[in-house]
């Protein structure tokens, strides 16, 4: 007596089943460990970027010969004038608005991440800061900041 067998035309729903608990076991033991690694490099990044923005800060009190200060409040970012530095931009738009209304920072910058104790950093017209530290809060980790201020790079020479 001759058997027939019979080919398979794919998997059975077991096999199925069994290879969908590997995965997701893979995915459960994986996960957690990529996940935080997301976060830590973003909060790395929105360290970097308020850096940055204080570096800006300081380099346009710098080219400016002017005071600035960075005004600092929970996750917003704010640098405005303080001695009579406006851009052009901001002086024609200043003709055409109202006298008397609120001054305008010169750059706003929001933090998904950072949360700041509101306190205001001035920086002089050398572009040095006045605090040269801040404290920042981000994932329930307190960071200090060091703030590096501008100066001019000189060379050997440059006594003659």
């Amino acid at each position: 007596m001759m058997l027939a067998f019979r080919r398979s035309q794919g998997f059975t729903l077991i096999e199925l089943l069994i290879v969908m608990a590997l995965v997701g076991l893979a995915v459960s033991l994986v996960g957690p460990s990529l996940y935080s690694q997301y976060q830590s490099s973003n909060a790395r990044q929105e360290r970097q970027k308020f850096q940055m923005l204080s570096q800006y800060a300081a380099k346009l009190a710098f080219y400016n010969r002017s005071s600035l200060a960075m005004d600092l409040d929970g996750k917003r970012v704010s640098i405005r004038a303080l001695d009579g530095f406006v851009k052009e931009q901001e002086k024609a738009a200043a003709e055409t608005e109202m006298v008397g209304s609120a001054v305008t920072p010169l750059h706003s910058e929001s933090f998904n991440s950072l949360f700041f104790k509101p306190q205001t950093i001035e920086i002089d017209g050398n572009g040095n800061y006045l605090t040269p530290l801040v404290k920042v809060r981000q994932s329930e980790k307190e960071y200090d900041i060091a703030l590096q201020s501008i100066s001019p790079k000189t060379t050997g020479n440059d006594a003659d």
